[in-house]
């Protein structure tokens, strides 16, 4: 956990303790690796991916994200896993592989509301509408209940696309939410 004491160290105006943070995360990952524990490693994986998005390092979190090993983790994890990704993914401008790490996100865990949301904001940037991938997202989170924020999402989308041929479609999944 030394790589924790690291990053409080930054954060109390010390940022050149991130890279104590970068090296023990680094550290743990190859300790982990060498002692075969997935769970240790994916930890150590997905906290060194969030400091150096953080530090908008985005391409050496993106190298970092591709060691990420899920035998052994947890579906909570691998939802906390997958969101990070996403925000790795879309940090280097690629959107399709950010909203299926959201989308992925919000099925391993319900809960992560996060997950919804960042995919439904990247849907709202879309240039064409993603009238499919809409609905696919809403009927994913409706089995959970309709949020306020998921309700307001896709009304949002409608206004965006209304004029689409399939804008239809989109209505009937706000009317099921």
């Amino acid at each position: 956990n030394a790589a924790r004491a690291y990053e409080m160290e930054a954060s109390v105006g010390n940022p050149r303790e991130n890279s104590g943070a970068e090296a023990a995360y680094r550290d743990a990952i190859a300790a982990a690796k060498q002692a075969a524990n997935p769970e240790i490693r994916s930890t150590a994986v997905n906290n060194l991916a969030v400091l150096l998005l953080n530090e908008a390092r985005n391409h050496d979190a993106l190298a970092a994200i591709a060691d990420f090993d899920f035998r052994g983790v947890s579906k909570e994890e691998e939802a906390l896993f997958l969101y990070n990704s996403g925000k790795v993914q879309e940090a280097n401008d690629d959107l399709r592989k950010a909203y299926a790490d959201y989308l992925a996100a919000q099925r391993a865990n319900p809960n992560l509301s996060t997950a919804s949301d960042a995919a439904f904001h990247l849907l709202e940037r879309s240039k064409t509408p993603r009238i499919t991938d809409a609905i696919e997202l809403g009927q994913s989170v409706f089995g959970q209940g309709c949020s306020e924020d998921t309700h307001n999402s896709i009304q949002q989308l409608l206004r965006m696309w209304g004029g689409d041929p399939k804008a239809q479609e989109l209505l009937a999944a706000l009317v099921q939410c």
